[in-house]
């Protein structure tokens, strides 16, 4: 059994494998499911070797994020302290993902010497062996980074409702800063227009989505 379980979805392959070589190089003890013998049973490997890893590396990718093992296995770690966060893709993490740090990947090209990969294998000793990481990685966000990303997410929806649809302010949001929220009602309906995740945003995406439906302009409904 290796110390460090590594979690990707397979789009991701070449990346991933590079990363694990490097760790492996400088002699970090990895698995990943490239490891499982042919004759061996899939799910009961990856389980097994999930169970006794004394850290998890979750490399986050557009696919990962919307893969639910990726998110399965990267939510069991988390709840054991074990979760390492590393971005190979430039992407959005799944929700409730975001509030952890990670380590940016995304331009790394396999230098050992780079301070983003040195910052990692300190990460995954440390938590190997039971201490705390290097500040920067695995801790929570800030509340004021937090804060200040949502309000400007809701901002952006403010904005654009307000152009496109006036009378949607009062159905939309609930309070006001910093309190401001979005109901219920709202939610549900930008969810059922592109799976968007409850109460979280990409402005650029949600101001593209929302500006080309058909808005009504005396009610602030759609006709869709």
């Amino acid at each position: 059994m290796a110390d460090v379980f590594v979690s990707y979805k397979r789009e991701s392959q070449t990346a991933v494998q590079l990363l694990v070589q490097r760790l492996r190089d400088v002699g970090i003890s990895v698995w990943w499911d490239q490891d499982i013998a042919p004759d061996a049973p899939w799910e009961l490997t990856i389980e097994q070797e999930l169970r006794s890893a004394k850290a998890v590396i979750v490399c986050w990718s557009n696919a990962a994020c919307a893969s639910e093992n990726v998110k399965s296995e990267a939510r069991w770690a988390r709840g054991r302290g074990k979760l390492i966060q590393v971005f190979i893709e430039s992407c959005e993490p799944p929700l409730f993902f975001g509030e952890r740090q990670g380590v940016d990947l995304v331009s790394w090209r396999g230098d050992v010497s780079d301070h983003r990969f040195e910052t990692l294998t300190k990460a995954t000793n440390a938590i190997r062996d039971g201490k705390r990481p290097p500040d920067g990685v695995c801790q929570r966000r800030s509340k004021n980074a937090s804060a200040g990303r949502s309000k400007s997410a809701s901002l952006m929806l403010a904005q654009v409702l307000t152009q496109r649809a006036p009378n949607w302010g009062p159905f939309a949001f609930a309070g006001s800063w910093p309190g401001l929220v979005i109901r219920p009602r709202a939610r549900r309906f930008l969810d059922r227009g592109r799976g968007l995740q409850a109460g979280r945003f990409r402005p650029a995406a949600l101001a593209s989505w929302l500006s080309a439906w058909p808005w009504h302009a005396s009610s602030g409904s759609c006709r869709r």
